[in-house]
């Protein structure tokens, strides 16, 4: 039974850090590149504080999901409750980060977006937490 249940999103996250945004029509060196489990990072911090969280969530029927899932598992995450949506490519976020700021590309399809009935299909797993953490 999980500690604590978040519902939210879960994507592909690819970090790169870069000294500055190139113009259009230009290109600027990657100084790091990261890849993540992009949207289930609260989950990721409790499993890493000793909680034991499952994840509420929606991906695609791609390789990537495969690939996220066995990660989130690995991670110490339950996955019962990641729905995979038939015909959906998983979400992609793209974040570059410039001097400590921020910018979002993001490629999340309606049908990767958590819905209410994913959420009534978890509500076994949702009443039995001691809390429930909401993504936005």
């Amino acid at each position: 039974m999980a500690d604590v249940v978040v519902a939210g999103q879960m994507a592909r996250d690819l970090v790169l850090l870069v000294d500055e945004l190139p113009a259009a029509g230009t290109g600027v060196p990657v100084h790091d590149l990261r890849e993540m489990l992009g949207g289930a990072n609260q989950a990721v911090g409790l499993a890493q504080l000793g909680d034991a969280p499952a994840l509420v969530a929606v991906l695609g029927d791609d390789d990537t999901a495969g690939r996220l899932l066995a990660q989130a598992r690995a991670d110490g995450i339950d996955v019962e409750h990641v729905v995979r949506r038939v015909g959906c490519r998983t979400g992609l976020i793209v974040d570059i980060v410039e001097h400590g700021r921020w910018h979002y590309l993001e490629d999340l399809p309606d049908a990767v977006l958590l819905t209410e009935p994913d959420v009534t299909a978890a509500a076994s797993a949702i009443h039995a937490a001691a809390a429930t953490v909401v993504q936005l």
